[in-house]
């Protein structure tokens, strides 16, 4: 990013969100570059449970094995604040893995709702304890 900024780099293609204040401020601060910014849709970042315990795929992990819970980190991530704050306001919201071309599937992401998760894991059996960790069955 720095070497396109001072002119050593011709093209830069596939610019990570986070850097693309910089690139931004930079064209605005009178920087030799031109910032394209593409209307079609880039890349999906996910986030990846392990279910199993200790890379056992036939143990399920004491937690993560737990569909409530899975659903619950789900409804609990702000994903709005991740493009906000981490990715400098670049980005858009899917709940699709696949998202453009052959094969896509317009999806939203579960809203946040933290509210919502708190009773995912209620209805579940993970109560809540005096030190604020939720436990089940011990």
């Amino acid at each position: 990013i720095n070497g396109f900024i001072n002119g050593e780099y011709d093209t830069v293609a596939y610019v990570f969100a986070g850097d693309m204040a910089q690139l931004l401020q930079a064209e605005a601060d009178g920087a030799p570059i031109t910032v394209v910014q593409s209307d079609q849709l880039g890349f999906v970042e996910w986030l990846w449970i392990n279910h199993s315990d200790q890379g056992d795929v036939d143990t399920p992990h004491p937690v993560l094995g737990d569909l409530a819970v899975r659903q619950a980190i789900n409804q609990a991530i702000d994903r709005q604040a991740i493009i906000d704050d981490v990715l400098n306001g670049v980005g858009s919201l899917t709940g699709s893995f696949v998202y453009a071309g052959t094969g896509s599937v317009e999806s939203q992401p579960p809203a946040f709702d933290p509210e919502a998760a708190a009773q995912i894991l209620e209805d579940a059996g993970w109560e809540l304890g005096a030190d604020g960790v939720r436990e089940k069955d011990g």
